[in-house]
């Protein structure tokens, strides 16, 4: 149980004229929510299902109210809300077949659900928190990473049919984590990357390392394959986004840095035809790019949110993303704020190729 801090404040009233003080009064900053942040948003592969996992941030800094919630992709509408308390799920993936979905979390476990929000089963696979999952749709396995560095690969069933310690195998002595991975759609490469910025590509059958990416980010990274998996779009802890051709795994080559938010760049994620990207930022706006020249399509604001933390882009051609809200502790709304927004992508660019 952990100890609850109490604060003394003065409370105060305004009145016509001026402010009344009404008297001392001990304050529980733990009933006061100071955030909403998002950790996962992710569409169901034919668009008719979203997941939102997200968590409140009460004003000592602890996790609260941690949940998932399934929407209609279609109308928006709430079909479950998934309440997880103080366990945070970090990762969430949908099985290609559209009627489940598996989530991660600080627990070390992954959850099976169906995709109207009804536990399936729950699996034990790591003593440390598990930060990333990815569906290989053509071996039907699932990839899991997380703090412990250990890539794991598991059957539809969740049984490990392989796995591979980085800090043992490739980085003797060298302690990182594992923040990031993705399948490429094609099912021949996993994408990985840690605390040491490096992004790599590894071979899906003994995950044996193909190449790095010829940039060392300062800290940990992240991307999306495009549909077709000759491309990778990539971000690091900056303010910019990268283009990549990985038409060649052995030799990628770098086609487009994607500059114009003026804070840092957490999410990306292709159009369903591959000509457009779209990026989440600390700057409170989602920016869509031409993919063929790094042109700015549009940029949207998210009202009464500061940060954007996650986008997503369906199959039928909408957009979601979310934000993570800060309020003021001491005057908590009565409801949570709007997370979550659902929006038609801008037209094709004209000269998209």
């Amino acid at each position: 149980m952990r100890n609850m801090f109490v604060l003394s404040v003065i409370i105060v009233m305004t009145l016509i004229g001026g402010f009344a003080v009404i008297g001392a009064q001990d304050v529980d900053l733990s009933q006061f929510i100071q955030k909403y942040r998002p950790n996962a948003l992710v569409w169901s592969p034919n668009g008719e299902r979203l997941v939102l996992s997200s968590v409140a941030v009460d004003a000592e800094g602890y996790f609260r109210n941690s949940k998932v919630e399934v929407f209609n992709g279609i109308t928006g509408q709430i079909i479950a809300t998934i309440q997880q308390d103080t366990v945070v799920v970090i990762s969430v993936v949908w099985n290609p077949n559209n009627q489940e979905f598996f989530t991660s979390d600080a627990q070390g476990k992954i959850k099976r659900w169906t995709n109207d929000g009804q536990l399936l089963n729950e699996y034990s696979v790591s003593p440390l928190a598990i930060l990333r999952l990815s569906w290989n749709a053509q071996s039907n396995q699932l990839a899991a990473g997380g703090y412990d560095n250990v890539l794991r690969v598991f059957d539809a069933n969740i049984q490990l049919v392989n796995s591979l310690d980085l800090g043992t195998s490739e980085y003797p002595g060298f302690t990182t984590v594992t923040d990031w991975l993705a399948y490429s759609p094609n099912g021949l490469y996993l994408a990985t990357s840690g605390a040491d910025g490096y992004i790599r590509i590894r071979d899906v059958d003994n995950l044996a390392l193909h190449t790095s990416l010829p940039i060392q980010y300062e800290k940990a990274v992240g991307g999306e394959w495009r549909s077709d998996g000759l491309a990778l779009a990539t971000l690091s802890n900056g303010n910019d986004a990268q283009i990549w051709n990985v038409s060649n795994p052995q030799n990628p080559q770098l086609l487009l840095t994607l500059q114009g938010h003026t804070a840092r760049v957490i999410d990306i994620t292709w159009s369903p035809q591959g000509d457009r990207v779209a990026t989440a930022s600390q700057d409170g706006t989602i920016r869509i790019w031409n993919a063929s020249n790094g042109q700015t399509i549009e940029v949207i604001e998210f009202e009464a949110v500061r940060e954007v933390w996650r986008v997503d882009w369906s199959s039928t051609g909408q957009i979601a993303y979310a934000g993570m809200v800060t309020v003021d502790p001491f005057y908590p709304p009565p409801t949570p704020p709007l997370l979550l927004k659902i929006s038609p992508a801008p037209a094709p660019p004209e000269s998209a190729g």
